[in-house]
């Protein structure tokens, strides 16, 4: 057995004040089976006692470490006791299983999660913003566009999108000119033009969406939705230890 085989569980135990150090059932017996399996045989009474020293003397060891201190600034150690610790309030968080309210409510608020959008294939083109074109240029630029007379990375920056959700386009662009790119005639290239910025786009193929039926994902959507609640109950546990502090911030940091 390694020297730290039981160190993970010495990160959560607190020293304790009637300086007795207890050996733990399950530690003893998780000793006795790797000697068992090790040996072909249990292991006498001393055996065990000599293999168990080991342990005892990391518990000794680690209590006097956290005596002075020594485990501040270790971020190891802080990692892993903060984990421990969460594992430790998640086992005793319950969550209920949720009502037929409750799921449709959520689904309704996340259903983005399991529905494909709409996705599509197109170029977008801008025109040099330093000088907004007029009608007469947006007119001659089309033209141009759409006769093939000239190649549209020679206009402006040209960006192609294969298969982009029609919720990131309108992040990059706006929703007034999704819309005008979803009623797009395909391979025929159009203006769009937004206060002082002028966009040519010329879609290629839209790419239909999926709406799945909430029967057949209901299981995973309850899943789902369990997971979201426990999460929401760790968030509040942590944040009411947090208030059992008071916090204090480097001057840098400022009040």
């Amino acid at each position: 057995m390694g020297g730290l085989l039981f160190g993970a569980d010495h990160l959560v135990k607190k020293i304790r004040g009637d300086g007795v150090i207890r050996v733990p059932e399950e530690v003893s017996e998780m000793t006795q089976a790797q000697l068992a399996a090790t040996w072909g045989r249990p292991p006498t009474e001393s055996e065990l006692k000599a293999h168990l020293q080991r342990w005892v003397n990391e518990e000794a060891l680690f209590r006097e470490g956290l005596r002075l201190g020594l485990e501040r600034g270790d971020a190891l150690i802080r990692e892993r006791v903060t984990l421990k610790t969460l594992n430790v309030i998640q086992l005793g968080t319950s969550v209920p299983e949720p009502t037929a309210e409750q799921l449709a409510t959520w689904y309704g608020v996340h259903r983005l999660r399991y529905e494909q959008p709409p996705r599509l294939h197109l170029q977008v083109l801008q025109a040099d913003p330093r000088t907004p074109p007029s009608a007469a240029a947006l007119s001659r630029t089309l033209e141009q566009l759409n006769t093939k007379s000239v190649q549209p990375k020679d206009l402006g920056q040209l960006a192609i999108y294969q298969a982009i959700p029609m919720q990131e386009l309108a992040l990059r662009y706006s929703e007034d000119f999704v819309k005008q790119a979803m009623q797009s005639v395909p391979h025929v290239w159009s203006a769009y033009r937004s206060g002082d910025t002028a966009l040519f786009l010329n879609l290629d193929r839209i790419q239909p969406g999926f709406k799945p039926d909430f029967e057949e994902i209901k299981a995973r959507v309850a899943e789902d939705w369990r997971q979201d609640d426990l999460q929401k109950k760790l968030n509040q546990r942590v944040a009411d230890l947090v208030r059992q502090h008071r916090v204090e911030y480097p001057e840098s940091v400022g009040k």
